[in-house]
């Protein structure tokens, strides 16, 4: 079964389909795990509140947090490329306009 994340639009963050088809398969799987607690849950807060359900409630919050802690370490790893790019490029502009600079102060002194 092939889950689609269409959350989020893509669109409106200027990405490349191939580039958030990547993106968006790092997060697949905890959908499809989500998705599966989903009835889970329906049928949970849907019970008699008993001991049962207080056990029941217990082990299916347990998962599920193991699910959305999942999901924040896929979000770590999958922002963790790009902050570094992010911050290749900017290191990358500030080599080479620090010479420009250079040039531009030293031709004001001797424009002054």
């Amino acid at each position: 079964m092939k889950k689609e994340l269409t959350i989020v639009d893509p669109k409106e963050f200027g990405l490349e389909e191939k580039k958030v088809k990547t993106i968006e398969s790092a997060f697949t799987p905890k959908l499809v795990e989500r998705d599966a607690f989903a009835e889970q849950y329906a049928k949970i807060i849907s019970s008699e509140l008993n001991a049962e359900t207080f056990k029941q409630a217990r082990e299916l919050r347990l998962k599920l947090v193991k699910v959305r802690t999942g999901i924040a370490d896929i979000h770590k790893t999958e922002k963790a490329f790009y902050l570094a790019s992010g911050k290749y490029v900017d290191a990358l502009k500030n080599k080479l306009t620090l010479p420009i600079g250079q040039m531009e102060e030293k031709l004001k002194e001797i424009e002054e």
